[in-house]
């Protein structure tokens, strides 16, 4: 943006602090022009996609804590360890350049129409925690959203973590 002389050729400063010949200009302008929407520029010009991201877990009331004791007892699985965890998914969705909702569902028959309402404000990446995937007492319900999530969004890539902290992992591996 900022045009400056360097002896005879003139350079302009790029959004990222690069200095390209005046020359070069041109040709950034006008590919800035056909940038389609929803792409954003990243770190040196690469391009990286801004995508509307629903993170699906379990609330945090309705978690057996006892049970994720038994089955992944390294983690230490508290209400106030999950709440941080989503929370920090969250942000690292968003600091990845998404945005980032979340879906916070019972183990009830509500659970399916609270995801489909909120896919119905469209998503490109859907991802879906481990709370609802791992247990075996969930699996009625881990089918059901996953065929919701098919029907209601079939173009949006479908990614599982691991842990609440290992969300943003999920979503760079389906959105690049």
């Amino acid at each position: 943006k900022v045009h400056r002389n360097r002896g005879r050729q003139r350079f302009a400063t790029t959004t990222h602090g690069e200095s390209l010949p005046m020359f070069f200009r041109s040709a950034l302008v006008s590919a800035r022009a056909a940038r389609p929407h929803g792409v954003v520029r990243g770190f040196r010009g690469a391009a990286r996609r801004h995508a509307k991201v629903l993170f699906v877990g379990l609330t945090p009331e309705v978690v057996d804590y006892e049970k994720w004791a038994q089955m992944r007892p390294e983690m230490g699985l508290t209400e106030a360890k999950l709440r941080a965890g989503l929370a920090l998914s969250l942000k690292q969705i968003s600091d990845l350049g998404h945005e980032a909702v979340g879906c916070w569902v019972d183990t009830g028959a509500t659970a399916e129409a609270v995801v489909r309402a909120e896919l119905e404000k469209g998503y490109e990446c859907v991802v879906i925690g481990a709370g609802v995937r791992t247990d075996p007492d969930h699996m009625l319900l881990f089918e059901t959203l996953v065929n919701a999530v098919h029907e209601a969004a079939p173009a949006a890539k479908i990614c599982f973590n691991t842990s609440p902290d290992s969300s943003a992992a999920a979503v760079q591996r389906w959105l690049k």
